[in-house]
């Protein structure tokens, strides 16, 4: 018996030192599952628009209690964040207009948006602020951990080659790739 641990790093930057921490108790399956692709969302009819967070300015940016959105922005006191308890509570405030954008990870806020469905609401910015990928975990104690991941990394590679893994992912609203987007090394 094993149980699935599902977690996010802080940020891409810090998952390198996290990693390493996990890899002394786990076994990390060889690819990432899928990215963590953390965007700005805004209303599809917003021109919001912008290359460094400093084009954020006097915006109303909802954040989520707790979360790490990497040091350049959440070190951006210049920003006007606002804490949500929450990712749904974020996505309901900027649906009705009293957040202008809101910073959540692409795969939870495409969940939320299509069980609330209101996909034609809202929109990720094109520019992530940063992405990391998400991997299945085993503990080293676990005496079959090696055939775990093992048979894991199969399943997983059948899944992705027959289409099966494409058609769960899109069942919940998720279009995530499973590559991260080649401009995340950081926001500044």
């Amino acid at each position: 018996m094993f149980r699935l641990v599902s977690f996010y790093f802080k940020s891409a930057f810090e998952s390198k030192m996290v990693s390493s921490n996990w890899t002394i108790n786990y076994r990390i399956v060889q690819h990432a599952m899928l990215y963590n692709n953390v965007y700005f969302f805004v209303r599809s009819d917003s021109q919001i628009t912008f290359t460094h967070l400093e084009d954020l300015k006097g915006y109303n940016i909802g954040v989520i209690r707790g979360y790490h959105n990497g040091d350049a922005f959440d070190s951006a006191s210049y920003l006007k964040k606002y804490v949500c308890n929450d990712n749904k509570q974020a996505i309901q405030m900027l649906n009705i207009g009293r957040l202008d954008m809101a910073v959540i990870d692409n795969v939870v806020a495409q969940t939320i948006i299509h069980k609330l469905d209101i996909k034609d609401r809202l929109k990720a910015l094109p520019k992530p602020l940063f992405s990391t990928g998400l991997h299945f975990v085993v503990s080293k104690k676990n005496p079959d951990a090696k055939s775990i991941i093992k048979a894991f990394n199969s399943g997983l590679k059948k899944l992705q080659e027959n289409g099966e893994y494409h058609k769960i992912i899109t069942s919940y609203g998720i279009s995530n790739d499973t590559e991260a987007d080649s401009e995340t090394s950081g926001m500044k």
